[in-house]
């Protein structure tokens, strides 16, 4: 498993459009230990709290990131500026 870090710099060079990310069963996921997950989950919140600023949305709570043998999946609860 490569650092989070490597995750971070690749996730910023991808596109964000439906569809840049396709994980295919060829390629599963290997196990990510929980303390890797508590990791990403700060470095996406953190991105997206930069992302988000421009659209008015503001992330509510905590990311939840699970992963399983052939995806990762991210969840992100955001409230929009209206609502501060």
């Amino acid at each position: 498993i490569e650092p989070v870090h490597s995750i971070k710099c690749r996730l910023r060079q991808m596109s964000v459009t439906a569809g840049a990310v396709k994980v295919t069963r060829r390629r599963a996921v290997g196990k990510i230990s929980q303390e890797d997950l508590d990791e990403l989950a700060k470095a996406v919140a953190e991105e997206f709290r930069q992302v988000g600023s421009r659209y008015f949305l503001q992330i509510k709570g905590e990311p939840k990131i699970s992963a399983s043998s052939t995806k990762v999946t991210i969840e992100l609860p955001v409230e929009s500026g209206d609502s501060w």
